[in-house]
């Protein structure tokens, strides 16, 4: 911690954060958000439901649903899940203050995850989804993260004390509760970013790794929930820190000489000039009370993407149920030049009015998702309208992936490019292009298109003229 406290004392703004077998990658540092304002997906439900729906596993997020980060609360994995109710899009977010990215080849994750899938006769090679976006998670949303490679704004800095009571395996994820606590109280968040560093890690005795691991498996659950009803009592940043740190040491989550390392932080911190944040009311990133409001901060949305995982032969009778990956189909389809092009690029499918089972939402969807890197429906949804009753069409695939545009935003169609604006804010990764197109259209996304072209399928025709092949005269009013 001596260099954090030299590098705040000559003015850092960001602090970033690795270990010696990290490496940043595919982008590296400059994947992550420093300018002031973002758009995004955020993840956020009401404060009051319960602990484990408000939890984030950020390996689901970007692809990854066999796998968890080392101190996720084994306790909630199989009881949780993330769903529509968690997300939304944002035009407008603070930049988050902490921002963890994820690792390639041998993420984060615990003893027991290696115990159960490494093997040891060759190194881990472990990847996640390449086009999931950033995610910010909101006021009392949880989850692990560590020092790997993690990025740090000066309003964190004070947040970064790294306990030592605790083990070498531990520190950094006790760190992570401790600050997004004291982080939601001035008004600031954490994010996860697409993967941007390579692990070769160092080599470890996963079963030492389990022995020191033991408070990890049996105490983060219990943070948690404690956090999760924990008020400060005091008036200001600083004393709100040792207020906390006070009560880990009162619930034994690390000992006393850490609650006297945190105020010893804490006054060199105050020595070396640094300016605690004041503490402040959580900005307003709630859904809006109304459908009425047009053109929300934060609009209803849900986006998973999954990895490749090949369809099982063995049960073709569930075959229908399936959406078999774009990667797996690149492969039975290597003839067919175009369909690689298609993996770096997004289709957006357009509804202009809302969106309802019996206009063949599965059937679209199974017929483009395997091809495609990301399919999106944007239009108007209302899920707990929908009854299934089409006993003759498969039923919807989760993950549903849309974004909600209200009836009177769309104006039956006229609006559409909302979608494709509102598709651009949810900062897709490694896209190479956007198809948008209607529900009631049909793409013949095999045939051989230049993808380097913008298409639009009349083109030019009617430019001279002004007709459209809706109106057959001209239409509206010329601007003065």
């Amino acid at each position: 911690m001596v260099g954090y406290l030299y590098a705040i004392s000559r003015g850092a703004e960001w602090i970033y954060d690795t270990d010696d077998d990290n490496r940043p990658a595919f982008g590296g540092l400059e994947s992550f958000d420093y300018s002031e304002e973002t758009s995004g997906v955020r993840f956020e439900r009401d404060k009051s439901d319960d602990l484990r729906y408000r939890l984030f596993n950020p390996y689901l997020h970007f692809g990854r649903k066999d796998m968890w980060p080392r101190g996720f609360p084994l306790e909630f994995y199989k009881l949780h899940n993330h769903t529509d109710a968690n997300f939304r899009l944002c035009e407008k977010m603070k930049r988050p203050a902490v921002q963890q990215g994820l690792v390639d080849m041998d993420p984060d994750v615990d003893a027991i995850f290696r115990l159960l899938n490494a093997d040891p006769r060759i190194p881990p090679s472990e990847h996640f989804n390449s086009h999931a976006p950033p995610v910010i998670l909101g006021r009392k949303m949880y989850s692990p993260w560590n020092s790997q490679n993690t990025l740090f704004h000066r309003n964190a800095f004070f947040t970064m004390f790294l306990p030592t009571s605790v083990s070498f395996r531990t520190t950094d994820i006790w760190r992570s509760f401790f600050a997004q606590k004291l982080l939601h109280l001035i008004d600031e968040y954490v994010a996860f970013y697409p993967v941007n560093a390579v692990q070769i890690r160092n080599a470890h005795n996963y079963l030492e790794d389990f022995e020191s691991e033991q408070d990890v498996y049996l105490k983060s659950g219990k943070i948690l929930t404690f956090l999760d009803f924990w008020n400060c009592n005091k008036k200001s940043t600083y004393n709100c820190t040792i207020e906390l740190a006070e009560q880990f040491g009162n619930w034994k989550f690390w000992d006393e000489s850490d609650v006297e390392l945190v105020k010893d932080w804490v006054y060199d911190l105050i020595r070396i000039g640094y300016d605690f944040p004041k503490l402040k009311t959580s900005t307003y990133y709630e859904l809006p009370d109304s459908e009425d409001v047009k053109n929300p901060n934060c609009r209803r949305m849900f986006l998973q993407l999954l990895n490749d995982k090949p369809i099982d032969s063995t049960k073709p009778a569930k075959l229908y149920q399936q959406i078999t990956s774009h990667l797996t189909l690149a492969k039975l389809h290597t003839k067919i030049k175009q369909l690689p092009k298609l993996l770096d690029t997004a289709l957006i499918v357009v509804h202009n009015f809302p969106m309802k089972y019996e206009f063949g939402l599965s059937l679209i969807q199974r017929l483009y998702t395997p091809y495609f890197g990301v399919v999106i429906f944007c239009g108007s949804w209302y899920p707990e309208n929908q009854t299934y009753t089409f006993f003759d069409t498969p039923p919807l695939q989760h993950p549903f992936n849309y974004i909600h545009i209200h009836p009177q935003e769309m104006n039956s169609g006229y609006n559409h490019e909302i979608c494709m604006i509102k598709t651009h804010d949810l900062r897709l990764r490694n896209i190479r292009g956007y198809f948008a197109m209607a529900d009631d259209a049909v793409l013949n996304f095999w045939q051989n298109i230049n993808l380097d072209m913008v298409f639009h399928q009349w083109g030019t025709r009617n430019a001279k003229t002004g007709n459209s092949v809706w109106w057959e005269t001209v239409e509206g009013k010329f601007v003065a």
